[in-house]
């Protein structure tokens, strides 16, 4: 019996033991793992989840129809003449910019100047006129002798019927900037010549074709884009009107683009071609525009108004604008002085055929520039500002005829969409101060 006590006892003393031994061995155990765990390395940052992708550039929807070449794509048609003798105290010598086709006549719309306002068939004051011209067929010819005359459809007229008095500004001269015929109507722009103050607000006008049909002028109403930062104003949509093919209308933001360009007082216009998307359907008061493209005085196209640059400085004129079917290109025609800049006297700047004082880089070239729609619908897309855009090429085209003693100038352009024919002005060209108007067959 006390065997077996003593037997029980010494079971519980190992028992009791054994429990001592395994807790400090956990205890040892448990310790050490937390220093281990101390002295591990700093557990990796989860990497950031990938972000999803951006959207893609909205689409360009312009069709992928090419670029248009003037070398390549264009072959001249010959020339013609403009009538030289006063109408109703107008003549066409030294004419302004504007030209516009009209295709129910086969004729063009040109703007000629007023030298005695008593003597005018409509009784308006003495300034720009609009008269209707027949276009005949061109002549290649080695002298300007040798061309057709035009004849004249509608004598000259003002054909805003005196309203033009409303838009004006100060006392500077309004001149016309653009013809266009859409619909049945002409449009007309005009502009102060020297709008210092930079006032004008009101530019466009409409009327019927028929220059003898009376109160019917619509305007003047501005044009405005809240694209253009201010102080550039009206005077940036004051000039060209180009009809936008169909198949580039929605992606250009209109039926037509207007712009401005190289006019006195540099601040208040565009620094090189310009066009904004326009709808003459909706023609009214303060209408909105769609910015395609334009250049600031901060960002010109060039080097800057004062420069040297095969682009733009302050010798630049630009005469008119038009599309060419088929292709997505837009085109400005105009000159360009392509030497040092200089302003001053003709003397004092070493100019032989511009002896005013004013700007200078002879030699003068013509000069075409010409830009992508592509390039054109991103700026409205919001895909690149609108003073990025740059053309995709310049010409300089030549004329059998030149100049004498004159600045080369380009002071209209008409386009025929159904035939493809270019009208281009070359004024001057026909001594001693009329224009040659002359025409190229396009694509």
């Amino acid at each position: 019996m006390t065997q077996l006590r003593m037997a029980e006892s010494v079971r519980r003393l190992y028992n009791s033991s054994v429990i001592r031994a395994v807790s400090c061995v956990l205890i040892v155990l448990a310790v050490a793992g937390v220093a281990a765990l101390q002295d591990l390395p700093p557990e990796s940052p989860r990497p950031a989840p990938v972000p999803a992708p951006a959207p893609p550039p909205t689409p360009i929807n312009v069709p992928a129809s090419g670029l248009f070449d003037w070398d390549r794509d264009t072959k001249y048609l010959g020339a013609f003449r403009i009538p030289q003798t006063p109408i109703a105290g107008t003549d066409l010598q030294f004419n302004g910019t504007g030209l516009a086709f009209n295709d129910a006549n086969q004729s063009l719309f040109i703007v000629g100047r007023d030298l005695d306002g008593s003597a005018t068939l409509d009784g308006q004051p003495v300034g720009q006129r609009v008269a209707e011209i027949a276009v005949p067929d061109p002549v290649i010819a080695d002298t300007v002798d040798e061309l057709p005359i035009a004849s004249i459809l509608q004598a000259p007229l003002e054909p805003t019927e005196g309203l033009v008095a409303q838009a004006a500004v100060g006392n500077t001269p309004m001149k016309i900037g653009g013809l266009l015929v859409w619909k049945g109507r002409l449009y007309i722009s005009e502009y102060g010549y020297y709008d210092g103050a930079n006032l004008q607000t009101l530019t466009h006008f409409s009327r019927p074709l028929s220059l003898t049909k009376r109160r019917d002028v619509r305007g003047p109403y501005g044009l405005q884009s809240a694209a253009v930062p201010p102080p550039l104003g009206a005077r940036m949509y004051s000039g060209w009107m180009a009809i936008v093919p169909n198949s580039l209308r929605d992606a250009l933001g209109g039926d037509v683009v207007v712009g401005q360009c190289c006019l006195a007082i540099v601040s208040t216009i565009s620094n090189g071609p310009s066009a904004f998307g326009w709808n003459p359907d909706q023609f009214g008061p303060n209408q909105n525009v769609v910015a395609d493209f334009f250049y600031t005085p901060d960002y010109p196209l060039g080097n800057g108004w004062a420069a040297q640059s095969p682009y733009w400085n302050g010798t630049t004129k630009i005469g008119g604008s038009t599309f060419v079917r088929g292709t997505r290109s837009l085109l400005f025609f105009g000159s360009h002085g392509t030497g040092p800049f200089c302003y001053g006297s003709g003397d004092t700047c070493n100019d032989p055929v511009y002896p005013p004082q004013g700007t200078h880089a002879p030699p003068y070239v013509y000069q075409i520039w010409a830009y992508d729609a592509t390039d054109l619908q991103m700026a409205v897309n919001g895909q690149r500002t609108p003073w990025s855009v740059v053309p995709y090429a310049i010409w300089n085209p030549t004329f059998p005829f030149e100049p004498v003693q004159h600045q080369r100038a380009i002071n209209g352009v008409a386009y025929d969409p159904v035939t493809g024919r270019i009208f281009v002005e070359q004024i001057l060209a026909d001594p001693p101060f009329n224009s040659v108007i002359h025409v190229f067959q396009g694509p």
